[in-house]
């Protein structure tokens, strides 16, 4: 979107009757390569760009969007907008009329000098060191190596003009181990801003040692264990949970936290954080979508309920300041929030002292039906998982088809402690979400 474009765009709202208004760009490049024995499965190198206006006309807010970048689509925008002008009943809360300090832009222009036929290479390699591994590891089914680009503008008529881009590379690779007529498949991922912090080598191991720690697996026992989630483990119940901590949920009734700010809803040990900069994510961004200055803030602190996440519109309604999660799902959506980097804060814990606090129990690693097991509101989960038995400190052997049960307010509550292993997976329309590994007190298991 260029300067030219965006006043012209402007012109012509102002002298069709629309007061304040504003542009939302984005614009990003994905490329994929998976490859299968040997050879390239699958291929994707895509692109899209667009955009979504919106104004206050006949003093209702008008919204329309566009993904062709052309002059000649300026009065079809503005036309689109005015007639849906007044359409949504709940009213908007305005745009943003910051000017101050924004946080600096992350980006690795060396990222871009990894060309395709590299990409590719690479994956290749990573197929080849899991087969290499271990005669168990008959096949990789799965061996994906990717780079992503993505960039914003935001510019409105009253004089707010930001920019920011962010990229990164991503690699995942899941070896099939079999022996004694089983078969396992398990798997790890890489993503970073930086290609030369990437081993095909160390992460195909890491994915190949992982299928085969699971050959064998069996149930245990039904009954109530102590439990240690692994930080992926831990990491996905957050996601999925996120949203109770929204402000716009808490005033429509779908989360259980409402009028808690101040109270202890959790562990004294446990301390969640929405960071907008975070050195450990790559869901870094210096404003979000409605041009509201990035922020980095406690939302569970000791155990207590710090603040809501609200983007403009919830925060008008409580008399509050947006914390800076107003987001779109694309050029398409509606505004509405999400996390920025949002995660566990982690102690200096290292995964032995967890499982020497442990003792006896078992170690999630894997969970499965993660939407269809669970309620968002209630805080109610039964989920399918895997993992690790636990005797004395020590692995005893790997476990599977089991089902744990519990609460999600419930789990914040009993959790003992938390380790140092903080990671994060990969950004979302929810935003990035990270754990450490999580120690709780007590969940029911289903097994045998």
């Amino acid at each position: 979107m260029d300067a030219d474009f965006k006043q012209k765009l402007f012109d012509r709202a102002s002298a069709a009757g629309f007061s304040d208004c504003e542009i939302y760009y984005r614009r990003g490049r994905t490329f994929e390569s998976h490859v299968f024995k040997g050879e390239v499965s699958d291929y994707k190198n895509s692109g899209f760009e667009g955009l979504a206006f919106r104004g206050t006309y006949k003093s209702k807010m008008g919204y329309a969007y566009t993904e062709r970048m052309s002059v000649d689509v300026i009065d079809e925008v503005i036309s689109n907008a005015a007639a849906n002008a007044g359409i949504i009943d709940d009213p908007d809360a305005g745009l943003c009329r910051e000017t101050g300090e924004y946080p600096a832009n992350a980006y690795n222009e060396a990222l871009n000098d990894i060309d395709q036929e590299r990409k590719i290479e690479t994956a290749l390699a990573m197929e080849r060191a899991a087969l290499a591994y271990d005669p168990r590891i008959k096949s990789v089914p799965y061996c994906v190596v990717g780079t992503a680009e993505d960039e914003v503008k935001i510019a409105n008529t009253y004089g707010l003009e930001l920019a920011h881009k962010r990229n990164f590379a991503l690699a995942y690779v899941y070896p099939q181990a079999e022996a004694n007529g089983k078969t396992k498949l398990s798997g790890e991922l890489w993503h970073g801003a930086r290609w030369e912090d990437f081993s095909p080598e160390a992460l195909a191991a890491k994915a190949a040692g992982r299928s085969l720690s699971y050959l064998n697996a069996e149930p245990v026992k039904s009954g109530r264990y102590k439990i240690l989630l692994s930080n992926e483990t831990a990491a996905g119940l957050l996601k999925v949970y996120s949203g109770v901590f929204f402000a716009e949920a808490v005033q429509k009734g779908f989360s259980l936290l409402k009028d808690k700010l101040g109270e202890a809803m959790a562990s004294p040990v446990l301390n969640i954080r929405d960071d907008a900069v975070c050195g450990k994510s790559l869901g870094c961004i210096p404003f979000d979508a409605e041009g509201v200055a990035a922020q980095n803030k406690a939302v569970v602190e000791n155990g207590v309920l710090k603040t809501y996440l609200y983007n403009l519109k919830s925060a008008a309604k409580d008399n509050a300041l947006s914390t800076g999660n107003g987001f779109r799902n694309g050029i398409h959506g509606a505004i509405t929030t999400a996390c920025t980097n949002f995660y566990i804060v982690p102690s200096n814990k290292e995964n032995t002292d967890m499982l020497a606090s442990l003792g006896d129990g078992l170690y999630i690693t894997e969970l499965s039906g993660l939407h269809s097991g669970t309620n968002a509101v209630s805080g109610d989960f039964s989920l399918s998982a895997s993992g690790f038995q636990i005797s004395d400190a020590k692995i005893k052997r790997p476990v599977e088809q089991i089902t744990i049960a519990g609460n999600f307010f419930g789990l914040l509550r009993d959790t003992a402690d938390v380790g140092a292993d903080l990671r994060f997976g990969m950004p979302s329309r929810m935003g990035t979400i990270g754990a450490p590994s999580v120690l709780i007190n007590g969940l029911e298991v289903s097994g045998l």
